[in-house]
């Protein structure tokens, strides 16, 4: 019983200061504000875990050396970064702006229970899943690989930013469409997005990163992908679905 009772005093502390950090903090004017800083926080986190990768990569005589996978990456990130800055930066202005209509859709900005922020959250996961998936094996297909996805596996899927070094319409596949289809068909809360976002803009340069902490997710899956190319197309789910899913050894 007292379990029971700590418990759910625990959850109404939880949900008390989530209410009032998104009344007081989070939540703006519109959803147009909203948006934006959305959009902001989604560059800002994804280029400050770069920028913090190719610094390790630099150092690898450091503590977290160890935890490297050892592949020697065959393209130096320096080369890779125009390209990348032109598909995050650029590519994402571009849909943003063809989004904007819709900006009602995904940018909700009125009181949300946190257990809905929650489920909203595994709504853009699961949706996120199966866009990338059935893309990501579709760009497998001999003909559109050799035009459109080969250039991302002449990576070795060992540094962070290798993860957007990709022609744009492998972008616009695998990352854009995903993203904004979510928002869209799910019409989650600002917040909803918000955090999706910072999981989102963390996945690609720590799936690509290499280095495999014991407190973070192992980027196993997507570097076994990058050695064997018809294993590991998702980022969980659809794998496992389809027997595509490989391990480690």
């Amino acid at each position: 019983m007292q379990r029971v009772l700590l418990f759910e005093y625990s959850v109404y502390a939880i949900q008390t200061i989530f209410l009032y950090i998104l009344h007081t903090y989070i939540i703006p004017e519109s959803w147009r504000i909203s948006s934006i800083f959305v959009l902001t926080l989604y560059e800002v986190n994804y280029w400050v875990i770069v920028a913090l990768h190719m610094y390790m990569d630099r150092h690898p005589e450091r503590w977290w050396g160890k935890y490297k996978i050892p592949t020697k990456e065959t393209i130096k990130d320096t080369q890779m970064l125009p390209l990348v800055i032109f598909n995050h930066v650029v590519l994402i202005i571009v849909f943003y702006t063809l989004y904007s209509p819709h900006f009602d859709r995904g940018f909700r900005i009125e009181s949300i229970p946190f257990w809905r922020m929650l489920v909203e959250v595994a709504g853009y996961y699961v949706m996120y899943e199966i866009m990338f998936y059935y893309g990501h094996r579709i760009l497998h297909w001999p003909s559109v690989y050799q035009r459109f996805h080969k250039l991302h596996h002449l990576t070795k899927g060992s540094v962070a930013i290798s993860g957007y070094y990709m022609h744009p319409v492998d972008y616009c596949i695998e990352s854009a469409i995903p993203f904004f289809a979510g928002l869209f068909f799910l019409n989650g809360h600002m917040v909803s997005t918000l955090v999706w976002i910072c999981l989102a803009s963390a996945n690609s340069p720590h799936s690509h990163g290499g280095y495999q902490f014991p407190f973070m997710p192992l980027p196993d899956n997507h570097y076994i992908h990058h050695k064997v190319f018809n294993k590991n197309y998702g980022i969980g789910i659809f794998d496992r679905v389809h027997d595509t899913q490989a391990y480690l050894d």
